[in-house]
């Protein structure tokens, strides 16, 4: 044993570094049972670590992985094979030997993290394969841009105990990467959403049917019940699927639930059933009944046609051929038991055809009787003249009366053709009587007017007039028949003889009714008339008298009539110069028309050429009309041209504006329709702000926009803005209505928190404690100033109102603690001046324990004394030191500049204070009356 070990090998000995230094001289081919030794069993790690790497063996280091105890080694060997698999270019791992290191490795934490860090698509297929793990499929399947990983890993998700949930196939579908995973997602949660639904939407399916089915019963009409049912009863049986869905419970109660339903539904229907059957029956004995009628109806035409075809001779049927046809449809009737008003009908019918058939040898005769008239009245020649008019007229009314005769006489009616025929030889010899006998006619109305006219004027003593009038009145006579001059003769001959009558009489009354009119001119001529138009007014007037007079002949009429012709003239002379100034005003009249016209014209040239708008244009033609209609008179031969001119151009201008106008009135008035829709809209929201706040702003915009419409025409534009403005005031109205009562209301809100803020304000008065204090606190948190409910201007001041109050309480807080330290400090100097060392001593272990002297640093750590401080505190108090301390005032006050310490703090006084207490009683007792001035 000795020699055994004195003879050891050195990569055995028990140096660690003579083994470190022997495994390296050792060789892989010779000495590989030494390095294995040394891999699996040295005590040092680092040896161990270094003789794997010296053998560097993929089957080692996956043994060490896997089995060595020592857990650093393993993890050592598990990075090294890590590292292996990861790198692509090692030549001792080839792409074959990775793959079967991973399927025979089953360290399941290993192969994941190898997962994590490698991206080669075989080896990360061949590592999914081995690693089976919910939550690394979830997350490949959600992360993935590969689709071999996404193919092998997301069907895997539906086979784990925990099936993939609602959310997080959402997830997927939504949010994964690659597309086949988000199709294959949205296609299972479809599938899932669908498969989740059906039993409800089964449910939901055949309760629809049932309470369908359930409320057939309801119905009256039994056809309807029956249709219904029918498709309902075919309906459940084809929803044999929606029923598979369901569990077996729920399956067996529909099932249940359909034949009681049917049940009920057979019993409640039962006499509706029977009559629907009967009322069915009587159906089809209709239908029958009106299937004879149809048939019969047809023969009885048939027949028809052919009693009208033998009457016009186009068939040559016997009328016992006829008979035996009627005799038929009779029969059809009569073996079909059927008795109503339509087969009576149809009886009577059938009756007047054999009536009809047994008549047709006789009104063969009628019919040649007929004919023999017709042509009779087509043979003669219609009249052409007046000459033939009389005789001609005469004639045809003796044929009408005999057409009539006959036609009353006929036993069956006459065809149509014959009927046509003669309607139009008849309306030949009508047109061509009333053609001559009109004008005859109004001849002879003509006459029958005169004649009365005539009458008038004998009675009235006009009688030249009459002459003439009897004149017209013989020649319109002369030109009538002798039929239609019969028809005035009596009342002709009558008034002719008064016309001969007068005749006698014209020369009696004419000479002195003239002289009497020359004597009304001569009055004329001397005392003229001052109205020019009345004088020739007058002078026609007798003028015209003396012309009815008519001429007789005889000097004295000669005489007259030259006398009256000289007088007339002298009594016109006035008249005439009269008309003179007249026809010069006419011809400046014409010049201011023509200038209007020319005006027109311009206005035309410019509107064509787009010089001019119509709506400036339209501002002109009013001024124009009026001026065109305040210019008198034109010689009559110009008026109707200059008139004509005027309107041609006025019309088309007037057009174009009145279009203007129009185009104008609808624009207003669809701003009246949108203002109208405000008016609604605030009157429906009463309470709103915003309803009136948007109103206000679309009716200014709509003011707006009427300023910039023009005019819309005389009479209508203004009516337009009344009814505009109008609605703007009714809005406005209800705004300022709405205003007043929202005013009301802030200010009813503002006077009751400016109530709650005087009623704290009046409690600080009287607050002398904290509790108090307290209470006054919740009072003021508890007032909330809405700014919504008040003006801005009136939550400023309640918010100021409110701080006022806050800033008071902060004074009265600060004043009693002020008084409270105060009398602490009185206190404390009291006992400072009046107790013993150890009494003193013990009040300031009192005081130092105090909440106000918690931050004075310990005794030992201060490096000041009680002067010092003393001091400090006359310099915060602002109190003056004595005389032989100044100096070294002026250097603490110089150090406390530097230290940046705040004058005004109380806690620095606190802490001073409570510094100067810890250096216990002070040996100059003049300090404690100095630290009292300065302290109070």
């Amino acid at each position: 044993m000795i020699f055994k070990s004195l003879f050891a090998p050195k990569w055995r000995h028990k140096n660690a570094a003579i083994r470190r230094a022997a495994l390296t001289n050792l060789s892989i081919d010779t000495d590989k049972d030494a390095i294995l030794d040394l891999a699996h069993n040295d005590p040092d790690i680092s040896i161990r670590k270094a003789a794997l790497e010296k053998i560097n063996a993929l089957d080692l280091w996956q043994a060490v992985s896997l089995d060595d105890q020592d857990a650093q080694v393993r993890k050592y060997a598990s990075n090294k094979l890590k590292s292996f698999l990861l790198d692509d270019n090692n030549e001792l791992c080839s792409e074959q030997a990775k793959l079967a290191l991973i399927q025979q490795y089953a360290n399941n934490p290993f192969l994941e993290s190898l997962l994590a860090h490698t991206q080669n698509t075989e080896i990360r297929i061949a590592l999914l394969q081995r690693v089976v793990k919910r939550k690394l499929d979830l997350e490949l399947s959600l992360k993935s841009v590969e689709l071999s990983e996404c193919q092998l890993v997301y069907p895997r998700l539906n086979q784990y105990d925990e099936t993939i949930t609602h959310k997080e196939l959402e997830r997927l579908a939504t949010k994964a990467k690659h597309e086949w995973v988000r199709t294959q997602a949205q296609a299972d949660l479809a599938e899932r959403i669908e498969k989740e639904e059906k039993p409800i939407l089964a449910g939901k399916h055949l309760n629809l049917i049932l309470s369908k089915l359930l409320s057939l019963k309801d119905k009256t009409d039994y056809g309807v019940i029956k249709e219904q049912g029918e498709q309902l009863v075919e309906q459940w049986n084809q929803s044999s699927e929606w029923l598979d869905c369901l569990d077996e419970t729920t399956k067996a109660q529909f099932q249940q639930k359909y034949v009681d339903i049917c049940n009920k539904l057979e019993s409640s229907t039962q006499i509706l059933k029977e009559a629907w059957y009967q009322q069915q029956q009587e159906k089809q004995q209709q239908a029958e009944l009106e299937q004879l009628v149809r048939d019969v109806k047809q023969d009885i035409a048939h027949i028809g046609d052919t009693v009208e075809q033998v009457i016009t001779g186009e068939s040559a049927v016997d009328s016992n051929q006829l008979l035996d046809k009627i005799h038929d449809c009779r029969h059809k009737l009569t073996v079909s038991h059927f008795v109503n008003a339509q087969i009576e009908a149809l009886h009577k019918e059938l009756n007047t055809l054999e009536t009809n058939a047994n008549k047709l040898p006789e009104f063969a005769e009628q019919m040649s009787q007929v004919t023999r008239l017709i042509s009779q009245l087509a043979q003669h020649h219609v009249p052409e003249s007046l000459d033939e008019l009389d005789e001609k007229a005469q004639w045809f009314a003796q044929w009408q009366n005999d057409w009539r005769a006959l036609k009353k006489q006929l036993l069956l009616p006459l065809p149509v053709s014959l009927l046509d025929s003669q309607k139009q030889v008849n309306r030949q010899w009508q047109q061509a009587i009333d053609g001559l006998q009109s004008e005859q006619s109004k001849i002879v109305g003509r006459i029958h007017g005169k004649l009365k006219e005539l009458n008038r004027l004998i009675q009235s003593g006009k009688y030249n007039a009459a002459f003439g009038l009897f004149r017209k009145v013989s020649t319109w006579h002369d030109e009538l028949t002798l039929a239609n001059q019969a028809k005035v003769q009596r009342e002709f001959d009558k008034l002719t003889d008064k016309i001969n009558d007068l005749a006698d009489w014209k020369e009696y009354i004419a000479i002195p009714r003239k002289q009497e009119l020359l004597t009304e001119v001569q009055t004329l001529v001397e005392s003229p008339n001052d109205d020019p138009i009345k004088q020739a007014e007058k002078i026609r007037q007798l003028r015209h008298t003396w012309l009815m007079l008519g001429t007789i002949e005889s000097a004295d009429d000669q005489a007259l009539n030259k006398a009256f012709d000289e007088a007339t003239e002298l009594a016109f002379a006035p008249c005439r110069e009269y008309y003179a100034q007249q026809e010069q005003l006419r011809e400046e009249n014409l010049k201011l028309k023509t200038a209007i016209i020319d005006e027109l014209s311009v206005l035309t040239q410019a509107l064509a050429a787009q010089e001019k708008s119509i709506s400036e244009i339209s501002k002109s033609l009013s001024s124009i009309q009026s001026r065109w209609s305040k210019i008198g008179h034109v010689n009559r031969d110009a008026f109707k041209t200059v008139n004509n001119q005027f309107y041609d151009l006025l019309k088309p201008l007037k057009e174009q504006a009145n279009e203007y106008y129009r185009a104008n009135e609808k624009a207003k008035n669809k701003l009246i329709s949108k203002a109208e829709e405000c008016l609604a809209s605030v009157t429906e929201n009463e309470s709103s702000n915003d309803a009136y706040s948007d109103a206000i702003e679309q009716l200014k915009a709509l003011q707006a926009s009427w300023k910039t419409i023009g005019f819309a025409g005389a009479g209508k534009d203004r009516k337009l803005w009344q009814s505009f403005r109008s609605i703007n005031d009714k809005v406005f109205a209800l705004r300022t209505e709405h205003a007043q009562k929202e005013k009301q209301a802030r200010n009813t809100v503002f006077d009751k928190v400016l109530e709650k803020i005087n009623a704290v304000q009046s409690t600080l008065s009287q607050a002398d404690n904290f509790e108090a204090i307290k209470n006054i606190q919740t009072a003021v948190a508890d007032i909330v100033i809405n700014a919504d409910l008040l003006t801005s201007g009136q939550v400023t001041k309640l918010e100021q109102l409110k701080e006022t109050v806050k800033s008071d309480l902060d004074t009265l807080i600060a004043k009693i603690n002020k008084d409270k330290q105060k009398a602490n400090y009185l206190n404390l100097l009291a006992a400072i001046k009046q107790a013993p060392s150890e009494e003193l001593n013990s009040r300031v272990k009192w005081a130092s324990e105090l909440e106000t002297y918690q931050q004075v640093p310990p005794k030992e750590q201060q490096d000041t004394t009680q002067l010092d401080i003393t001091i400090k505190l006359e310099i915060l108090a602002g109190v003056e030191t004595p005389e032989r301390d100044k100096s070294r005032r002026m250097e603490l006050q110089i150090d406390m500049l530097s230290s940046k310490l705040n004058a005004g703090d109380i806690s620095q006084k606190d802490v001073l204070i409570g510094q100067w207490l810890q250096l216990g009683p002070p040996a100059d007792k003049t300090l404690v009356d100095r630290l009292e001035a300065a302290i109070l």
